[in-house]
Protein backbone atom coordinates (compact mmCIF):
# COMPACT_ATOMS: atom_id res chain seq x y z
CA UNK A 1 0.00 0.00 0.00
CA UNK A 2 1.06 3.62 -0.43
CA UNK A 3 2.17 5.81 2.45
CA UNK A 4 -0.81 7.56 4.12
CA UNK A 5 1.32 10.69 4.65
CA UNK A 6 3.46 11.33 1.56
CA UNK A 7 1.79 8.92 -0.95
CA UNK A 8 5.05 7.04 -1.55
CA UNK A 9 3.91 3.97 -3.54
CA UNK A 10 5.35 1.33 -1.22
CA UNK A 11 5.73 0.67 2.49
CA UNK A 12 8.46 -1.80 3.42
CA UNK A 13 7.19 -4.44 5.87
CA UNK A 14 9.54 -4.90 8.82
CA UNK A 15 7.47 -6.38 11.66
CA UNK A 16 4.57 -8.79 12.08
CA UNK A 17 2.70 -10.22 15.06
CA UNK A 18 -0.51 -12.25 14.96
CA UNK A 19 -3.44 -12.74 17.31
CA UNK A 20 -3.37 -9.47 19.22
CA UNK A 21 -6.52 -8.02 20.84
CA UNK A 22 -8.28 -5.60 18.52
CA UNK A 23 -8.93 -3.39 21.56
CA UNK A 24 -6.52 -3.08 24.46
CA UNK A 25 -8.57 -0.30 26.03
CA UNK A 26 -11.93 -2.05 26.08
CA UNK A 27 -12.51 -3.76 29.42
CA UNK A 28 -14.72 -6.80 29.86
CA UNK A 29 -17.22 -7.70 32.61
CA UNK A 30 -16.27 -11.40 32.84
CA UNK A 31 -13.26 -13.61 32.21
CA UNK A 32 -15.15 -15.40 29.41
CA UNK A 33 -15.92 -12.14 27.63
CA UNK A 34 -12.29 -11.08 27.99
CA UNK A 35 -10.78 -14.31 26.64
CA UNK A 36 -13.23 -14.22 23.72
CA UNK A 37 -12.19 -10.69 22.71
CA UNK A 38 -11.66 -10.24 18.95
CA UNK A 39 -8.10 -10.49 17.67
CA UNK A 40 -6.23 -9.18 14.67
CA UNK A 41 -2.83 -8.97 12.96
CA UNK A 42 -0.26 -6.19 13.08
CA UNK A 43 2.05 -5.89 10.07
CA UNK A 44 4.07 -2.70 10.23
CA UNK A 45 5.28 -1.04 7.07
CA UNK A 46 7.90 1.73 6.92
CA UNK A 47 8.05 4.63 4.48
CA UNK A 48 11.71 5.44 3.80
CA UNK A 49 10.71 8.76 2.23
CA UNK A 50 8.95 10.43 5.19
CA UNK A 51 9.53 8.07 8.14
CA UNK A 52 5.89 7.08 8.59
CA UNK A 53 5.03 3.64 10.05
CA UNK A 54 1.63 2.05 9.42
CA UNK A 55 -0.16 -1.24 10.15
CA UNK A 56 -0.84 -2.49 6.64
CA UNK A 57 -3.02 -5.31 8.06
CA UNK A 58 -5.34 -2.85 9.83
CA UNK A 59 -9.07 -3.30 9.16
CA UNK A 60 -10.86 -0.09 10.05
CA UNK A 61 -14.30 -1.70 10.08
CA UNK A 62 -13.26 -3.81 13.09
CA UNK A 63 -12.53 -0.76 15.23
CA UNK A 64 -15.45 1.32 16.49
CA UNK A 65 -15.05 3.70 19.41
CA UNK A 66 -18.10 3.71 21.64
CA UNK A 67 -18.93 3.91 25.37
CA UNK A 68 -16.93 1.23 27.17
CA UNK A 69 -13.62 2.33 25.65
CA UNK A 70 -11.51 3.26 28.69
CA UNK A 71 -8.06 4.83 28.36
CA UNK A 72 -8.04 7.63 30.94
CA UNK A 73 -4.72 8.09 32.79
CA UNK A 74 -5.88 10.83 35.15
CA UNK A 75 -5.93 8.52 38.16
CA UNK A 76 -2.13 8.83 38.19
CA UNK A 77 -0.66 11.84 39.99
CA UNK A 78 2.38 11.63 37.70
CA UNK A 79 0.20 11.96 34.60
CA UNK A 80 -2.04 14.61 36.16
CA UNK A 81 1.02 16.75 36.94
CA UNK A 82 2.16 16.36 33.34
CA UNK A 83 -1.26 17.39 32.03
CA UNK A 84 -1.41 20.37 34.42
CA UNK A 85 1.97 21.61 33.25
CA UNK A 86 1.06 21.14 29.59
CA UNK A 87 -2.20 23.05 30.02
CA UNK A 88 -0.37 25.94 31.68
CA UNK A 89 2.18 26.09 28.87
CA UNK A 90 -0.49 26.08 26.15
CA UNK A 91 -2.51 28.80 27.86
CA UNK A 92 0.63 30.94 28.02
CA UNK A 93 1.97 30.16 24.54
CA UNK A 94 -1.34 30.81 22.78
CA UNK A 95 -2.43 33.64 25.12
CA UNK A 96 -5.66 31.86 25.97
CA UNK A 97 -7.69 34.20 28.14
CA UNK A 98 -11.49 34.23 27.77
CA UNK A 99 -10.93 32.11 24.68
CA UNK A 100 -12.71 29.19 23.04
CA UNK A 101 -10.88 25.85 22.86
CA UNK A 102 -12.01 22.81 20.86
CA UNK A 103 -10.63 19.36 21.63
CA UNK A 104 -10.98 16.39 19.27
CA UNK A 105 -11.06 13.13 21.21
CA UNK A 106 -11.67 14.91 24.51
CA UNK A 107 -12.63 11.86 26.54
CA UNK A 108 -14.58 12.99 29.59
CA UNK A 109 -13.11 16.47 29.30
CA UNK A 110 -10.27 16.20 31.83
CA UNK A 111 -7.69 18.11 29.78
CA UNK A 112 -10.23 20.53 28.36
CA UNK A 113 -11.29 21.36 31.90
CA UNK A 114 -7.66 22.15 32.81
CA UNK A 115 -7.30 24.46 29.82
CA UNK A 116 -10.49 26.28 30.70
CA UNK A 117 -9.68 26.67 34.40
CA UNK A 118 -6.19 28.02 33.73
CA UNK A 119 -7.39 30.79 31.45
CA UNK A 120 -11.07 31.39 32.26
CA UNK A 121 -11.79 29.87 28.87
CA UNK A 122 -14.71 27.92 27.47
CA UNK A 123 -14.31 24.55 25.82
CA UNK A 124 -16.06 22.23 23.40
CA UNK A 125 -15.07 18.58 23.17
CA UNK A 126 -15.93 15.82 20.71
CA UNK A 127 -15.67 12.12 21.57
CA UNK A 128 -18.01 9.25 20.58
CA UNK A 129 -16.61 6.93 23.27
CA UNK A 130 -18.05 8.97 26.16
CA UNK A 131 -21.40 8.02 27.64
CA UNK A 132 -23.95 10.60 28.69
CA UNK A 133 -23.11 10.25 32.39
CA UNK A 134 -19.33 10.39 32.07
CA UNK A 135 -18.41 14.05 31.56
CA UNK A 136 -15.87 14.75 34.28
CA UNK A 137 -16.05 18.51 34.27
CA UNK A 138 -18.62 20.37 36.34
CA UNK A 139 -17.49 23.58 34.67
CA UNK A 140 -20.50 25.08 32.86
CA UNK A 141 -18.07 26.48 30.29
CA UNK A 142 -17.17 22.95 29.09
CA UNK A 143 -19.49 21.02 26.77
CA UNK A 144 -18.81 17.52 25.42
CA UNK A 145 -20.50 16.23 22.27
CA UNK A 146 -20.73 12.43 22.16
CA UNK A 147 -19.93 12.27 18.44
CA UNK A 148 -16.99 12.85 16.07
CA UNK A 149 -16.13 16.36 14.93
CA UNK A 150 -17.63 16.82 11.46
CA UNK A 151 -18.66 19.35 8.81
CA UNK A 152 -21.87 19.88 10.79
CA UNK A 153 -19.76 22.13 13.03
CA UNK A 154 -18.12 24.13 10.24
CA UNK A 155 -19.42 27.38 11.68
CA UNK A 156 -17.76 26.73 15.04
CA UNK A 157 -15.13 29.36 15.82
CA UNK A 158 -12.30 28.82 18.26
CA UNK A 159 -8.86 30.06 19.30
CA UNK A 160 -7.13 26.70 19.78
CA UNK A 161 -7.77 23.26 18.34
CA UNK A 162 -6.38 20.39 20.42
CA UNK A 163 -6.01 16.75 19.40
CA UNK A 164 -4.22 14.47 21.86
CA UNK A 165 -3.71 10.76 21.16
CA UNK A 166 -6.20 10.65 18.31
CA UNK A 167 -4.12 10.73 15.11
CA UNK A 168 -2.58 7.32 15.80
CA UNK A 169 -6.08 5.79 15.60
CA UNK A 170 -6.89 7.36 12.21
CA UNK A 171 -6.40 5.14 9.12
CA UNK A 172 -6.24 8.16 6.79
CA UNK A 173 -4.43 10.81 8.82
CA UNK A 174 -3.80 13.29 6.00
CA UNK A 175 -7.44 14.09 5.08
CA UNK A 176 -8.38 13.96 8.77
CA UNK A 177 -5.74 16.49 9.79
CA UNK A 178 -6.47 18.52 6.67
CA UNK A 179 -10.07 18.96 7.80
CA UNK A 180 -8.92 20.07 11.26
CA UNK A 181 -6.48 22.58 9.79
CA UNK A 182 -9.21 23.92 7.47
CA UNK A 183 -11.50 24.33 10.48
CA UNK A 184 -8.76 26.20 12.34
CA UNK A 185 -8.12 28.49 9.38
CA UNK A 186 -11.74 29.64 9.41
CA UNK A 187 -10.81 31.47 12.60
CA UNK A 188 -8.09 34.07 12.12
CA UNK A 189 -4.81 33.20 13.84
CA UNK A 190 -6.14 30.03 15.48
CA UNK A 191 -3.68 27.67 17.10
CA UNK A 192 -3.22 23.93 16.64
CA UNK A 193 -1.80 21.48 19.17
CA UNK A 194 -1.17 17.79 18.48
CA UNK A 195 0.09 15.03 20.76
CA UNK A 196 0.74 11.44 19.65
CA UNK A 197 2.77 8.45 20.88
CA UNK A 198 6.39 8.67 19.79
CA UNK A 199 7.18 5.79 17.43
CA UNK A 200 10.84 6.73 17.64
CA UNK A 201 10.72 5.89 21.38
CA UNK A 202 9.11 2.54 20.49
CA UNK A 203 11.95 1.73 18.08
CA UNK A 204 14.89 3.35 19.84
CA UNK A 205 14.06 2.66 23.49
CA UNK A 206 12.25 -0.64 22.88
CA UNK A 207 8.82 0.51 23.98
CA UNK A 208 7.62 -2.61 22.22
CA UNK A 209 4.41 -3.01 24.22
CA UNK A 210 3.05 0.16 22.60
CA UNK A 211 2.55 -1.71 19.32
CA UNK A 212 -1.19 -2.34 19.48
CA UNK A 213 -3.95 -2.91 16.94
CA UNK A 214 -5.85 0.27 17.84
CA UNK A 215 -2.86 2.28 16.64
CA UNK A 216 -2.84 1.95 12.88
CA UNK A 217 -0.60 5.02 12.43
CA UNK A 218 2.80 5.34 14.13
CA UNK A 219 4.41 8.77 13.98
CA UNK A 220 8.12 9.41 14.20
CA UNK A 221 9.16 13.07 14.58
CA UNK A 222 10.04 13.37 10.89
CA UNK A 223 6.74 11.75 9.86
CA UNK A 224 4.67 14.10 12.03
CA UNK A 225 6.45 17.13 10.55
CA UNK A 226 5.91 15.69 7.07
CA UNK A 227 2.18 15.22 7.73
CA UNK A 228 1.82 18.80 8.97
CA UNK A 229 3.69 20.06 5.91
CA UNK A 230 1.41 18.01 3.63
CA UNK A 231 -1.64 19.87 4.99
CA UNK A 232 0.03 23.27 4.73
CA UNK A 233 1.43 23.75 8.24
CA UNK A 234 5.15 24.21 7.63
CA UNK A 235 8.30 24.37 9.75
CA UNK A 236 6.56 23.11 12.86
CA UNK A 237 8.72 22.20 15.83
CA UNK A 238 8.09 18.65 17.06
CA UNK A 239 9.33 17.86 20.57
CA UNK A 240 9.51 14.74 22.70
CA UNK A 241 7.71 14.88 26.06
CA UNK A 242 6.75 12.57 28.95
CA UNK A 243 10.13 10.90 29.07
CA UNK A 244 10.30 10.65 25.29
CA UNK A 245 7.06 8.65 25.02
CA UNK A 246 4.99 11.42 23.39
CA UNK A 247 5.47 13.82 20.48
CA UNK A 248 3.98 17.31 20.62
CA UNK A 249 3.55 19.86 17.86
CA UNK A 250 2.16 23.39 18.26
CA UNK A 251 1.63 25.98 15.54
CA UNK A 252 -0.41 28.92 14.36
CA UNK A 253 -2.09 27.63 11.22
CA UNK A 254 -2.04 31.05 9.52
CA UNK A 255 1.26 32.27 10.88
CA UNK A 256 4.97 31.52 10.87
CA UNK A 257 5.64 28.53 13.09
CA UNK A 258 8.89 28.08 14.95
CA UNK A 259 11.84 26.48 13.21
CA UNK A 260 11.98 22.72 12.81
CA UNK A 261 13.84 20.71 15.41
CA UNK A 262 17.02 19.44 13.77
CA UNK A 263 17.46 16.77 16.45
CA UNK A 264 13.99 15.21 16.08
CA UNK A 265 15.44 12.23 14.22
CA UNK A 266 16.50 11.46 10.65
CA UNK A 267 15.68 8.78 8.16
CA UNK A 268 19.09 7.12 8.31
CA UNK A 269 18.73 6.41 12.03
CA UNK A 270 15.13 5.35 11.57
CA UNK A 271 16.08 2.80 8.94
CA UNK A 272 18.65 1.31 11.30
CA UNK A 273 16.14 0.97 14.17
CA UNK A 274 13.42 -0.35 11.84
CA UNK A 275 15.68 -3.09 10.48
CA UNK A 276 16.54 -4.29 14.00
CA UNK A 277 13.07 -4.06 15.52
CA UNK A 278 11.64 -7.53 14.81
CA UNK A 279 14.72 -9.26 16.23
CA UNK A 280 14.81 -6.98 19.29
CA UNK A 281 11.08 -7.54 19.86
CA UNK A 282 11.58 -11.31 19.84
CA UNK A 283 14.63 -11.07 22.13
CA UNK A 284 12.80 -8.88 24.63
CA UNK A 285 9.77 -11.18 24.60
CA UNK A 286 12.02 -14.21 25.21
CA UNK A 287 13.75 -12.43 28.07
CA UNK A 288 10.43 -11.85 29.83
CA UNK A 289 9.19 -15.38 29.10
CA UNK A 290 12.36 -16.78 30.68
CA UNK A 291 11.89 -14.60 33.74
CA UNK A 292 8.34 -15.74 34.23
CA UNK A 293 9.31 -19.37 33.78
CA UNK A 294 11.86 -19.02 36.58
CA UNK A 295 9.37 -17.21 38.83
CA UNK A 296 6.78 -19.89 38.15
CA UNK A 297 9.30 -22.64 39.00
CA UNK A 298 9.99 -20.85 42.28
CA UNK A 299 6.24 -20.63 42.95
CA UNK A 300 6.43 -16.84 43.13
CA UNK A 301 3.44 -14.52 42.81
CA UNK A 302 3.89 -11.54 40.49
CA UNK A 303 1.54 -8.57 40.05
CA UNK A 304 1.33 -6.46 36.90
CA UNK A 305 0.73 -2.74 37.49
CA UNK A 306 -1.10 -1.11 34.60
CA UNK A 307 -4.12 -2.44 32.69
CA UNK A 308 -3.67 0.00 29.82
CA UNK A 309 -2.38 -0.75 26.35
CA UNK A 310 1.16 -1.62 27.50
CA UNK A 311 -0.09 -4.05 30.15
CA UNK A 312 -2.60 -5.73 27.88
CA UNK A 313 -0.04 -6.06 25.08
CA UNK A 314 2.54 -7.50 27.50
CA UNK A 315 0.13 -10.04 28.98
CA UNK A 316 -0.93 -11.22 25.53
CA UNK A 317 2.66 -11.76 24.32
CA UNK A 318 4.37 -13.10 27.45
CA UNK A 319 3.34 -16.39 29.10
CA UNK A 320 2.34 -15.26 32.59
CA UNK A 321 -0.15 -18.06 33.32
CA UNK A 322 -0.10 -19.32 36.93
CA UNK A 323 2.25 -16.48 37.88
CA UNK A 324 0.15 -13.32 37.41
CA UNK A 325 -3.22 -13.83 39.06
CA UNK A 326 -4.34 -10.22 38.88
CA UNK A 327 -3.53 -6.85 37.34
CA UNK A 328 -3.48 -3.60 39.31
CA UNK A 329 -4.82 -0.31 38.00
CA UNK A 330 -5.62 2.98 39.76
CA UNK A 331 -8.48 3.75 37.34
CA UNK A 332 -11.67 2.83 39.27
CA UNK A 333 -13.57 2.22 36.03
CA UNK A 334 -11.25 -0.68 35.23
CA UNK A 335 -11.35 -2.28 38.65
CA UNK A 336 -13.61 -5.32 38.82
CA UNK A 337 -13.25 -5.85 35.07
CA UNK A 338 -11.04 -8.26 33.09
CA UNK A 339 -8.05 -7.92 30.75
CA UNK A 340 -8.71 -8.34 27.03
CA UNK A 341 -7.37 -11.62 25.68
CA UNK A 342 -5.96 -13.16 28.87
CA UNK A 343 -8.83 -12.61 31.30
CA UNK A 344 -6.96 -11.65 34.47
CA UNK A 345 -9.07 -9.61 36.90
CA UNK A 346 -8.22 -5.92 37.32
CA UNK A 347 -8.02 -4.80 40.94
CA UNK A 348 -7.36 -1.70 43.05
CA UNK A 349 -3.91 -1.37 44.66
CA UNK A 350 -5.41 -2.09 48.10
CA UNK A 351 -6.20 -5.65 47.00
CA UNK A 352 -2.49 -6.51 47.09
CA UNK A 353 -2.65 -6.46 50.88
CA UNK A 354 -4.73 -9.64 50.84
CA UNK A 355 -2.04 -11.61 49.01
CA UNK A 356 1.22 -9.63 48.80
CA UNK A 357 3.16 -10.44 45.63
CA UNK A 358 6.85 -11.25 45.52
CA UNK A 359 7.39 -8.47 43.01
CA UNK A 360 5.45 -5.90 41.01
CA UNK A 361 6.05 -5.31 37.30
CA UNK A 362 5.30 -1.69 36.33
CA UNK A 363 4.30 -1.48 32.69
CA UNK A 364 5.39 2.13 32.19
CA UNK A 365 8.74 3.29 33.60
CA UNK A 366 7.33 6.81 33.98
CA UNK A 367 5.20 5.60 36.89
CA UNK A 368 7.79 3.51 38.78
CA UNK A 369 8.42 6.05 41.56
CA UNK A 370 4.71 6.68 41.97
CA UNK A 371 3.99 2.95 42.25
CA UNK A 372 6.74 2.52 44.83
CA UNK A 373 5.20 5.31 46.91
CA UNK A 374 1.73 3.72 46.74
CA UNK A 375 3.10 0.31 47.75
CA UNK A 376 5.02 1.87 50.64
CA UNK A 377 1.85 3.61 51.86
CA UNK A 378 0.11 0.21 51.78
CA UNK A 379 2.89 -1.29 53.89
CA UNK A 380 4.08 -3.49 51.02
CA UNK A 381 7.84 -3.51 50.59
CA UNK A 382 8.35 -5.67 47.49
CA UNK A 383 10.66 -5.56 44.50
CA UNK A 384 9.41 -3.18 41.78
CA UNK A 385 10.61 -3.73 38.20
CA UNK A 386 9.71 -1.42 35.31
CA UNK A 387 9.33 -2.80 31.80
Amino acid sequence: MKCPVCDHPELRTFFKVDSVPVFCNVIYPTELHATSAPRGTIELGFCDRCGMIYNTAFEAERVEYAPGYENSLYGSLRFLNYAEGLAERLVTAFELKDSHIVEIGSGRGEFLDLLCRHGRNRGTGFDPSVSERETVSHNPSVKIYREPFSSAYQDLRFDLLVSRHVLEHIPEPKPFLGELVSAARRTHDAGLFLEVPNALWTLRDLGIWDVIYEHCSYFTPVALRALLSEVGVHRTKVVETFGGQFLCAAARVDGQASAADDNAGDLADLKMWVEAFQQKFEMETKLWNDRFLSWKAANECVAIWGAGSKGVSFLNRVNTRNTVSWVVDVNPRKQGQYVAGTGQPIVAPEMLRAAPPTRVIVMNPAYKSEVESVLCALGLFVEVISV
